[in-house]
Protein backbone atom coordinates (compact mmCIF):
# COMPACT_ATOMS: atom_id res chain seq x y z
CA UNK A 1 0.00 0.00 0.00
CA UNK A 2 2.80 2.40 0.63
CA UNK A 3 4.37 1.47 -2.58
CA UNK A 4 1.47 2.34 -4.40
CA UNK A 5 0.55 5.35 -2.28
CA UNK A 6 3.68 7.24 -2.26
CA UNK A 7 6.47 4.87 -2.74
CA UNK A 8 8.89 8.13 -3.86
CA UNK A 9 8.02 10.05 -0.37
CA UNK A 10 8.71 6.86 1.81
CA UNK A 11 12.08 6.85 0.14
CA UNK A 12 12.32 10.44 1.02
CA UNK A 13 12.26 9.95 4.31
CA UNK A 14 14.06 7.08 5.07
CA UNK A 15 16.90 8.41 3.66
CA UNK A 16 16.59 11.98 5.50
CA UNK A 17 19.31 11.27 7.89
CA UNK A 18 21.52 10.50 5.09
CA UNK A 19 21.09 14.29 3.61
CA UNK A 20 20.93 15.58 7.13
CA UNK A 21 24.94 14.27 7.76
CA UNK A 22 26.38 17.71 6.14
CA UNK A 23 28.33 15.66 3.39
CA UNK A 24 30.33 17.98 0.52
CA UNK A 25 28.93 15.53 -1.93
CA UNK A 26 25.48 14.27 -0.44
CA UNK A 27 24.11 11.54 -3.76
CA UNK A 28 23.03 8.56 -3.52
CA UNK A 29 23.95 6.10 -6.46
CA UNK A 30 22.06 3.35 -8.34
CA UNK A 31 24.13 0.81 -10.29
CA UNK A 32 21.15 -0.94 -12.40
CA UNK A 33 18.42 -0.10 -13.65
CA UNK A 34 15.92 -2.14 -11.47
CA UNK A 35 17.65 -0.37 -8.55
CA UNK A 36 15.46 2.14 -8.08
CA UNK A 37 12.34 0.14 -8.00
CA UNK A 38 13.59 -2.15 -5.69
CA UNK A 39 14.64 0.69 -3.22
CA UNK A 40 11.46 1.97 -3.28
CA UNK A 41 9.88 -1.82 -2.95
CA UNK A 42 11.96 -2.08 0.10
CA UNK A 43 11.53 1.08 1.87
CA UNK A 44 7.62 0.54 1.52
CA UNK A 45 7.53 -2.89 3.19
CA UNK A 46 9.90 -1.50 5.52
CA UNK A 47 7.42 1.19 6.35
CA UNK A 48 4.52 -1.17 5.99
CA UNK A 49 6.14 -3.31 8.61
CA UNK A 50 6.50 -0.49 11.21
CA UNK A 51 2.96 0.15 10.95
CA UNK A 52 1.19 -3.42 11.13
CA UNK A 53 4.24 -4.62 13.98
CA UNK A 54 1.85 -3.29 17.13
CA UNK A 55 -1.28 -5.42 15.17
CA UNK A 56 1.16 -8.97 15.08
CA UNK A 57 1.87 -8.29 18.31
CA UNK A 58 -1.98 -7.71 19.10
CA UNK A 59 -2.63 -10.94 17.66
CA UNK A 60 0.29 -13.27 19.13
CA UNK A 61 -1.35 -11.88 22.47
CA UNK A 62 -4.77 -12.74 21.35
CA UNK A 63 -3.61 -16.44 21.03
CA UNK A 64 -1.65 -16.46 24.10
CA UNK A 65 -3.69 -14.71 26.36
CA UNK A 66 -5.85 -17.89 27.09
CA UNK A 67 -3.35 -19.66 28.49
CA UNK A 68 -2.30 -17.06 31.29
CA UNK A 69 -3.68 -16.57 34.12
CA UNK A 70 -6.20 -13.73 35.10
CA UNK A 71 -4.15 -12.37 37.75
CA UNK A 72 -1.01 -11.73 35.02
CA UNK A 73 -2.57 -10.47 32.20
CA UNK A 74 -2.37 -7.18 33.56
CA UNK A 75 1.39 -7.58 33.80
CA UNK A 76 2.38 -9.02 30.50
CA UNK A 77 -0.33 -6.30 28.71
CA UNK A 78 2.12 -3.92 29.82
CA UNK A 79 5.08 -5.84 29.48
CA UNK A 80 4.03 -5.93 25.67
CA UNK A 81 2.62 -2.20 25.50
CA UNK A 82 6.47 -0.98 26.99
CA UNK A 83 7.93 -3.24 25.04
CA UNK A 84 6.68 -2.16 21.58
CA UNK A 85 7.21 1.36 22.85
CA UNK A 86 10.87 1.08 23.72
CA UNK A 87 11.60 -0.59 20.39
CA UNK A 88 10.16 2.32 18.20
CA UNK A 89 11.80 4.87 20.74
CA UNK A 90 15.35 2.52 20.32
CA UNK A 91 14.93 3.07 16.17
CA UNK A 92 13.77 6.42 15.96
CA UNK A 93 16.61 7.72 18.21
CA UNK A 94 19.04 6.16 16.09
CA UNK A 95 17.53 7.11 13.00
CA UNK A 96 17.17 10.58 14.02
CA UNK A 97 20.58 11.26 15.76
CA UNK A 98 23.07 8.63 15.37
CA UNK A 99 22.74 8.10 11.87
CA UNK A 100 23.08 11.11 10.29
CA UNK A 101 26.80 11.38 12.63
CA UNK A 102 27.57 8.01 11.60
CA UNK A 103 27.34 8.50 8.35
CA UNK A 104 29.42 12.08 8.69
CA UNK A 105 32.24 10.03 10.53
CA UNK A 106 32.47 7.31 7.55
CA UNK A 107 32.60 9.61 4.97
CA UNK A 108 35.33 11.35 7.19
CA UNK A 109 37.53 7.90 6.86
CA UNK A 110 37.86 8.68 2.81
CA UNK A 111 41.52 8.84 1.98
CA UNK A 112 42.86 11.88 -0.34
CA UNK A 113 41.88 11.74 -3.70
CA UNK A 114 39.16 9.51 -3.82
CA UNK A 115 35.10 9.89 -3.81
CA UNK A 116 33.43 7.73 -1.86
CA UNK A 117 30.06 6.94 -3.68
CA UNK A 118 27.35 5.94 -1.50
CA UNK A 119 25.08 2.76 -2.77
CA UNK A 120 21.60 3.24 -2.00
CA UNK A 121 20.86 -0.15 -1.67
CA UNK A 122 23.96 -0.11 0.93
CA UNK A 123 22.86 3.16 2.57
CA UNK A 124 18.99 1.44 3.34
CA UNK A 125 20.65 -1.80 4.77
CA UNK A 126 23.23 0.14 6.73
CA UNK A 127 20.15 1.67 8.15
CA UNK A 128 17.46 -0.89 9.06
CA UNK A 129 20.53 -3.40 10.83
CA UNK A 130 21.52 -0.23 12.59
CA UNK A 131 17.99 1.29 13.67
CA UNK A 132 16.25 -2.19 14.36
CA UNK A 133 19.48 -3.58 16.26
CA UNK A 134 19.26 -0.22 18.72
CA UNK A 135 15.57 -0.96 19.21
CA UNK A 136 16.14 -4.78 20.22
CA UNK A 137 18.84 -3.68 22.64
CA UNK A 138 16.20 -0.80 23.82
CA UNK A 139 14.32 -3.81 25.35
CA UNK A 140 16.93 -4.69 28.12
CA UNK A 141 14.91 -3.27 30.73
CA UNK A 142 11.95 -5.09 30.11
CA UNK A 143 13.66 -8.64 29.64
CA UNK A 144 15.57 -7.76 32.57
CA UNK A 145 12.34 -6.80 34.84
CA UNK A 146 9.96 -9.99 33.00
CA UNK A 147 13.92 -12.34 34.07
CA UNK A 148 13.30 -10.94 37.85
CA UNK A 149 9.96 -11.75 38.08
CA UNK A 150 11.08 -15.58 37.00
CA UNK A 151 13.31 -15.07 39.67
CA UNK A 152 15.87 -16.22 36.65
CA UNK A 153 17.97 -13.03 38.37
CA UNK A 154 18.20 -10.23 41.42
CA UNK A 155 18.59 -6.95 41.83
CA UNK A 156 21.70 -8.11 43.93
CA UNK A 157 23.25 -10.50 41.24
CA UNK A 158 22.79 -7.64 39.07
CA UNK A 159 24.92 -5.24 41.31
CA UNK A 160 27.54 -7.90 41.25
CA UNK A 161 27.43 -8.40 37.64
CA UNK A 162 28.13 -4.89 36.66
CA UNK A 163 31.72 -4.30 35.74
CA UNK A 164 31.04 -7.24 33.65
CA UNK A 165 28.05 -6.20 32.21
CA UNK A 166 29.63 -2.98 31.10
CA UNK A 167 32.47 -4.91 29.65
CA UNK A 168 29.65 -6.46 27.39
CA UNK A 169 28.03 -3.26 26.52
CA UNK A 170 30.64 -1.90 25.15
CA UNK A 171 32.16 -4.54 23.05
CA UNK A 172 28.09 -5.37 21.99
CA UNK A 173 28.51 -1.43 21.06
CA UNK A 174 31.39 -2.05 18.88
CA UNK A 175 29.59 -4.96 17.13
CA UNK A 176 26.35 -2.86 16.30
CA UNK A 177 28.59 0.51 15.52
CA UNK A 178 29.50 0.78 11.86
CA UNK A 179 32.82 2.54 12.63
CA UNK A 180 35.44 2.26 14.85
CA UNK A 181 36.12 5.87 16.00
CA UNK A 182 35.25 6.67 20.03
CA UNK A 183 32.52 9.00 19.42
CA UNK A 184 30.02 6.36 17.70
CA UNK A 185 31.08 3.98 20.11
CA UNK A 186 30.79 5.96 22.92
CA UNK A 187 27.32 7.16 21.74
CA UNK A 188 25.74 3.58 21.80
CA UNK A 189 27.46 2.51 24.94
CA UNK A 190 26.81 5.30 27.20
CA UNK A 191 22.74 5.15 26.68
CA UNK A 192 23.04 0.88 27.28
CA UNK A 193 24.48 1.70 30.38
CA UNK A 194 21.74 3.72 31.16
CA UNK A 195 19.36 1.01 30.32
CA UNK A 196 21.02 -1.43 32.43
CA UNK A 197 21.22 0.86 35.71
CA UNK A 198 17.50 1.62 34.49
CA UNK A 199 17.41 -2.49 34.48
CA UNK A 200 18.47 -2.49 38.15
CA UNK A 201 16.05 0.31 39.73
CA UNK A 202 13.07 -1.88 37.58
CA UNK A 203 14.39 -5.36 39.00
CA UNK A 204 14.78 -3.25 42.90
CA UNK A 205 11.16 -2.28 42.23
Amino acid sequence: VPFFVAGDKVLKALTWPFFKAGLANPTLYLFNFTEGFMLQLKACLITGALIVFPFIVYQIWAYVRPAITREKRGFYRKIIFFSIFLFYAGAGVTFFFLMPMAIKVLEGFTPEGMQTMFSSTNYLHFMIFFCVMMGAIAEMPLVIMVLTKLGVVTPAFLVRKRKIAIVIIWIAAAVITPTTDVLNLTLVAIPLMLLYEVSIVLSKI
